[in-house]
């Protein structure tokens, strides 16, 4: 991989988790700013990812860019919980 794969992966990555984190933020009724953020975050890591690494061989980002995806996601379950509480 190239930095500049690494870079394209992390820049992934972050809008994963920055996608994750203004869900878990939300209240009950949430603003169309935060829902807005949160379709810009999440959607955006996601088509960043498709656009980059279409025709990536490497089957490694795939499991990588989806275990960050998934983990993130469960985190900030628990971190939501814990602050509805």
């Amino acid at each position: 991989m190239l930095p500049r794969d690494i870079a394209a992966f992390l820049i992934c990555a972050l809008g994963a988790v920055l996608g994750a984190y203004t869900i878990a933020l939300f209240k009950r009724r949430p603003s169309l700013f935060q829902m807005f953020a949160a379709c810009f975050f999440s959607g955006g890591s996601l088509v960043f990812y498709y656009y980059y690494f279409e025709g990536f061989g490497s089957p490694l980002i795939p499991l990588l860019y989806y275990s960050v995806v998934v983990g993130t996601a469960v985190v900030f379950a628990k971190f939501r919980n814990k602050l509805n509480s």
